[in-house]
């Protein structure tokens, strides 16, 4: 009965810290690989190049 109890607090501790890491990797694409930028006038949308120095 506790093996099962440790099982599954570990799982739901293991998948809280997965989502927590997913969510800031999935931040850090959007801002700076997928096309999140979009022009008034004309619709078109693009990234904008980050250069680390």
């Amino acid at each position: 009965m506790g093996t099962l109890v440790g099982a599954m607090m570990g799982a739901l501790v293991g998948a809280g810290a997965g989502g927590l890491a997913g969510s800031k990797i999935g931040e850090r694409l959007d801002d700076r690989v997928f096309d999140n930028h979009e022009c008034h006038d004309c619709g078109h949308v693009f990234s904008i190049e980050h250069y680390s120095e």
